[in-house]
């Protein structure tokens, strides 16, 4: 990361000044893969809407009335990102309790991909985009409900 900028995707100073908090909550949904680098002058070229399970394999089957399937899950938005020096990276925004939760890199086991886009934004217009006045409430308004709305915005 280069001078002010932080994990989340925004650079010190705008975000909370505890990230780690946000960080380590997130980092209880599945495995996370760190991108090897960053670069918020790229353009974001794809953006899927994904499902990750989670309990602690990020793999155990679970059955449900419907015959199969994972138990609980998470679910975000991932950007493939070109890069000025032409390396392609990804970037990840999703809802949390604390708010939305910008992070260069993915989640490493997904369970579902639900939707897929090509798109071609500069990653300033996917910051703007991915911001939402909402809060999180379990029932009301989650992550899927934050990933669904931000899936279809682009």
């Amino acid at each position: 990361m280069g001078a002010g900028e932080s994990r989340h995707g925004g650079h010190s100073g705008e975000e909370d000044d505890d990230e780690d908090e946000d960080w380590m909550q997130a980092d209880k949904y599945a495995e996370w893969d760190c991108a090897d680098h960053i670069d918020y002058n790229g353009t974001a070229m794809t953006v899927r809407h994904v499902e990750m399970p989670l309990d602690e394999a990020g793999k155990r089957r679970v059955t449900t009335n419907s015959g199969g399937g994972y138990g609980f899950s998470h679910e975000a938005i991932v950007f493939d990102v070109m890069c000025a020096d032409g390396r392609v990276t990804k970037f990840t925004a999703e809802f949390t309790f604390k708010g939305v939760l910008k992070r260069w890199g993915h989640h490493k086991v997904i369970s579902n991909v639900k939707g897929h886009k090509n798109i071609n934004l500069p990653m300033t217009e996917v910051l703007n985009r991915i911001q939402t006045p909402r809060t999180y409430d379990l029932l009301s308004y989650n992550c899927k409900h934050y990933a669904v709305d931000k899936f279809k915005q682009f």
